[in-house]
């Protein structure tokens, strides 16, 4: 065994049982896992002994010592005594046995009680330790129960290191124990926070109406230039990425299509499935998902940072109504914009389709272009305009309702934004889940 290897050697003396701490007690040391798990279980047999030391009849010695047993003993370099660093007074065995006995339900009182009762048993003389950092004096503090022994014997500087552990140190709190109450409170906030959220939307849609009607009465006051800029940055902005991704997301279906229908020799379905499937359901929805990622997010935020900034507060002042001149020419503009998208996401699927299936199952693109009007009714298209409206305006009423509840600080708006995203999102696809159940016999 190395010098440097934690260890403590038990050595018994006329005085009673010396432990003796030798070796570095430092993170670098202990961190080993051979010497983790020997040291370990060295002071478990320390507890072990402990506890048959602090048995009733070991426990029924006159306490005439009691007084110069409880001093801790702070030994300088030199080796003369400098005085105890700390006066505390130490319980004798029988009753830190009784204390332990009395908490036998929790497991980590009872073995601190126990380490405390062996560590005020026995002498400890720290002064041949080589290094000792607070990992060290941490182990050393936990083992004699977070109490002082009753003889210790160390230099000026491990004392040091052991009153700051001693004073840092605090035992963990208890687990609360379990209130069958808290997942009920819980699913009843979580209900009314969804019912003030539905009372919010509800109000901007019944708002968005009534502007609507002010809109047609008074159509020179109306935000024009507004609703210009929207139309511009929610759509003409949007034609890269839509196309990018329903090409893409047209060449996976058609491939993934061909492997299936080449096994019964169905080539020339696979027009069939491309048609209705883009044009119908994925062309709408996934022109929605980007949107309401891209745009509905952008709402919240412009509407968020002027909260932060005031605006709003504002704008209120001003007497500028926030429905009429926020939310109406946004939800106008999507309204416009989500039908134009969809069908140019779908036209940008269909094609990357195409060569997909000319590539993998050899049908030309002419044959492909002039059987899709015949496998597509002209209802799927007309379906999936009017969902794109839908899609258009519910973004819209979404990032401004969440943007219109952003409190003036920067974490409610990242909180707002990512929960406009995802709200936008999942609200898209029930309403498409919806759809499809209503209007499952048009069109197929």
């Amino acid at each position: 065994m190395e010098e440097s290897t934690p260890r403590i050697e038990t050595q018994d003396t006329p005085e009673g049982r010396l432990l003796v701490v030798r070796g570095t007690w430092t993170a670098t040391h202990l961190t080993g896992r051979a010497v983790w798990t020997a040291l370990t279980a060295q002071l478990e047999s320390l507890n072990v002994d402990a506890r048959f030391a602090a048995e009733p009849p070991q426990a029924s010695t006159t306490a005439s010592g009691d007084s110069a047993a409880h001093a801790v003993t702070s030994v300088g370099a030199n080796g003369r005594s400098a005085g105890p660093p700390q006066a505390r007074p130490a319980p004798s065995g029988g009753s830190a046995a009784h204390e332990a006995a009395n908490d036998e339900a929790d497991v980590r009182s009872a073995a601190h009680a126990v380490a405390s009762v062996g560590a005020h048993l026995v002498r400890w003389d720290l002064r041949a330790l080589e290094k000792l950092d607070y990992l060290g004096a941490q182990v050393l503090w936990r083992h004699w129960g977070q109490r002082w022994p009753a003889q210790l014997q160390l230099a000026p500087d491990q004392r040091e290191v052991l009153q700051s552990v001693a004073r840092f140190t605090v035992s963990p709190a208890k687990r609360p124990p379990f209130d069958w109450r808290a997942p009920v409170i819980l699913l009843g906030q979580r209900v009314f926070e969804l019912l003030d959220h539905s009372k919010g939307l509800v109000r901007l849609l019944g708002q968005l109406l009534l502007d609507i009607l002010s809109l047609f009465r008074h159509p020179r006051r109306g935000p024009w230039r507004d609703l210009s800029g929207h139309l511009y940055h929610f759509g003409a902005t949007a034609l890269p990425i839509t196309a990018l991704v329903g090409f893409l997301i047209g060449v996976v279906l058609a491939y993934l299509i061909a492997q299936q229908l080449r096994q019964y020799g169905a080539d020339a379905f696979i027009v069939n499935i491309l048609g209705i499937s883009l044009i119908r359901e994925l062309g709408p929805v996934l022109a929605a998902i980007l949107i309401a990622g891209r745009s509905g997010s952008a709402i919240t935020a412009q509407i968020g940072v002027m909260r932060v900034t005031e605006e709003l507060d504002a704008m209120r002042v001003m007497g500028i109504a926030k429905g009429y001149r926020l939310v109406m020419p946004r939800a106008l503009a999507l309204a416009l914009v989500m039908p134009l998208i969809s069908v140019w996401t779908t036209l940008a699927a269909l094609l990357g389709g195409m060569l997909a299936a000319q590539v993998s199952m050899g049908v030309t693109p002419s044959f492909f272009i002039n059987a899709l009007p015949a496998a597509v009714d002209v209802a799927n298209l007309t379906l999936a305009t009017g969902k794109s409206v839908v899609f258009g305006v519910l973004i819209a009423l979404v990032g401004c309702h969440y943007g219109l509840r952003v409190k003036p600080n920067t974490e409610s708006l990242g909180q707002g934004t990512t929960a406009s995203v995802v709200t936008s999102i999942t609200v898209v696809i029930l309403v498409d889940a919806l759809f499809a159940v209503l209007f499952k016999g048009v069109g197929i």
